[in-house]
């Protein structure tokens, strides 16, 4: 029966960043990018599932009350009037809700149309006002009213009016009437956290400028990067480790956050860091590792709450009034957002990124970047659009070219399934038991026969875990699964698909902990965290030797888990990882978003209406402002 259905809302999510693509020109490339929050978070952050709304290619920032005008009035049509999407049973009026904006410190001020970081009540989230000596600090002496959506709408007003800036805010901003202004632009943890408070510290612990302090870590740097560099990560951890003495300048946010969740605290510890400075840092890895979880409950968010509130209170008197930047005041406000949005993932720049790298990468030439980027947008679009039937007429040779422009036609590889998620991946051949697998496997199951069916890659969880046989300077064979109703971790040897299990190597957990091997901070409010050992449920610290060979059911695997081994330690760090959302560059399942496409009717296939170019004349050399969405086109 035809007829038409009530309205649907899927939620947009809003981000841009600037892209620096020569280091010999001034020239930064701005876009406007959208994302669909319906979307499962494993395909959410897929580059064919983004879409491009605006760009900007100039020498300066881009007005941001030009940049976003036609995407406001095209989320206001979406918004209000939606469109109908025809299917063969009814017509779905589909209206897209703008949830909230994704951006770092820097793009933030301009677009919420308030002070910079380094201004009078720079903090987008409360009324700290800072306190300003060589720069302005945010001292966590005194606790400030959180900002609201209307007190900042009535600041704008009335700064308007007068002519000046009302506790930070100098006028309307851009995406008044569109989103929350404060609920609705969350803290960045890809900012914040990594490239912020984590390199912050691990800069001032390093520099030789604080050799007679006591945090001062520069003498064991050697070690220290030594036993970093022999760390074997999973495969699907986007880098290995690097060095802290020669590359920590060019680290990625992927690798403050590998340094920040699974490296840091034992390192430290075994080049013996003052307990006093490994504890406190404690409080900071603690907190992240809940608030990246899958998913949050109000007792999770209090206890990372508390956590980074004693981290940021003893800021000042361990490092100085200079480690009282915004990004450390923001640490208060994240269980802020968590309580709204989630875990911190949901709302990161790290999905963004991936796509700024991409646009990066379309860039050839110095000239036109303009015309490069439509060109190839369009490009990449059209191949969305016409996937399927390109698999059908194009040669295995035009298919491989493409496919490096578009997730759509990268074809997942042929996989069995085991259990209910769970599949057997790469190359399933006939084995036989040795003596030993064969009195391993018979405790569990009887055996009728020794030809079995092995393989090596076991899909779960929307992540491989791999066996020994792939072991080198990657490592995807250490997992936890379930036995007797508890966790165990152990390293995988092989998996058997008939009958479904993994032989592995069990690791013996042990009594101690990193905090209690660190040592006494000597501080209460810390013993206080030492004596709870909350940091045992990330870090388990395991015996070096594994114990001998066991079988379990393959539906008794829980997840790939990070193995630390340190050689200056008597054993070893299972580290647990928090998810694998947009922790590790995962094998992700091909998904595209044609639907939000179609809603904002992007890139037309004639490459000659593609742009809409507007020359604002007050820019030197007519730089130009280039649209992508126009309301007209809804």
């Amino acid at each position: 029966m035809n007829g038409h259905s009530e309205s649907h809302k899927p939620g947009i999510i809003i981000s841009t960043d600037g892209i620096s693509r020569f280091n010999s020109s001034n020239i930064t490339v701005w876009p406007i990018v959208i994302a669909l929050s319906n979307l499962p978070p494993k395909v959410r952050w897929n580059k064919d599932n983004l879409v491009v709304s605006s760009l900007w290619v100039a020498e300066r920032k881009p007005p941001m009350t030009i940049f976003f005008a036609h995407l406001r009035n095209t989320l206001k049509y979406l918004s209000e009037r939606g469109i109908n999407l025809n299917t063969t049973e009814e017509i779905i009026n589909l209206k897209f809700q703008p949830l909230f904006g994704s951006f770092d410190m820097v793009a933030k001020a301009p677009i919420l149309n308030m002070n910079q970081f380094n201004g009078k009540y720079g903090c987008p989230s409360c009324l700290h006002p800072g306190v300003h000596t060589a720069s302005r600090y945010y001292l966590p002496d005194t606790e400030y009213p959180i900002r609201t959506n209307d007190n900042n709408l009535q600041n704008a007003i009335e700064a308007e009016v007068k002519g000046t800036r009302i506790n930070g805010i100098k006028g309307k901003s851009v995406l008044s009437g569109i989103v929350d202004l404060v609920n609705g632009v969350p803290l960045d943890y890809m900012h914040c956290v990594l490239e912020g408070v984590t390199k912050w510290m691990l800069d001032k612990w390093v520099s030789s400028l604080n050799h007679s302090c006591a945090y001062y870590i520069g003498r064991a740097l050697g070690r220290l990067d030594a036993q970093l560099l022999d760390q074997c990560p999973p495969h699907d951890f986007s880098r290995a480790p690097r060095s802290i003495a020669n590359h920590r300048k060019h680290w990625k946010a992927s690798e403050f956050r590998n340094w920040l969740l699974y490296y840091s605290l034992p390192l430290l510890v075994s080049i013996n860091m003052p307990p006093l400075y490994v504890h406190h840092f404690a409080l900071l890895v603690c907190s992240i590792h809940i608030l990246l979880q899958p998913k949050l409950t109000e007792t999770q968010i209090k206890a990372a709450e508390e956590m980074l509130q004693d981290y940021y209170l003893l800021l000042p008197d361990l490092y100085g009034i200079s480690s009282c930047t915004l990004n450390a005041h923001s640490l208060s406000h994240l269980s802020l957002y968590a309580r709204i949005w989630g875990p911190l993932w949901v709302y990161s720049l790290f999905g963004f990124e991936n796509l700024n790298g991409h646009l990066t990468s379309m860039i050839t030439s110095k000239y036109k970047i303009a015309e490069q980027l439509s060109f190839s947008i369009n490009i990449c679009q059209s191949i969305v659009s016409h996937a399927d039937k390109l698999v059908e007429t194009e040669n295995e040779e035009t298919l491989t070219f493409i496919s490096s422009l578009s997730s759509s036609l990268r074809q997942n590889k042929k996989m069995v399934l085991v259990f209910p998620g769970i599949y057997a991946a790469g190359v399933i051949k006939h084995a036989s038991f040795t003596n030993e697998e064969e009195i391993v496997i018979s405790h569990i199951t009887a055996i009728s026969t020794k030809d079995i069916l092995i393989f090596h890659k076991l899909y779960l969880k929307e992540t491989y875990i791999l066996s020994t046989r792939y072991v080198g300077k990657r490592s995807s064979s250490v997992c936890s699964y379930k036995h007797n109703g508890t966790t165990h971790y152990g390293v995988v040897e092989k998996f058997c698909l008939s009958p479904p299990i993994a032989l592995l190597k069990p690791f013996k957990v042990t009594r101690t902990s990193l905090l209690k091997e660190s040592g006494n901070p000597c501080r209460e409010k810390l013993q206080r965290y030492a004596q709870t050992d909350l940091l045992s449920v990330f870090f388990i610290p395991v015996q070096k030797t594994s114990l001998p060979l066991i079988a379990v059911p393959i539906s008794n695997l829980v997840s790939k888990c990070v193995l630390i081994n340190l050689k200056e330690l008597n054993h070893s760090y299972v580290v647990v990882i928090p998810n694998l959302i947009l922790s590790t560059t995962n094998f992700i399942l091909n998904f595209s978003c044609e639907l939000l496409h179609y809603s904002l009717l992007i890139l037309p296939h004639n490459y000659h209406n593609i742009i809409f170019l507007s020359r604002i004349r007050t820019f030197r050399d007519n730089r130009v402002f280039v649209h992508y969405i126009t309301l007209g086109s809804c």
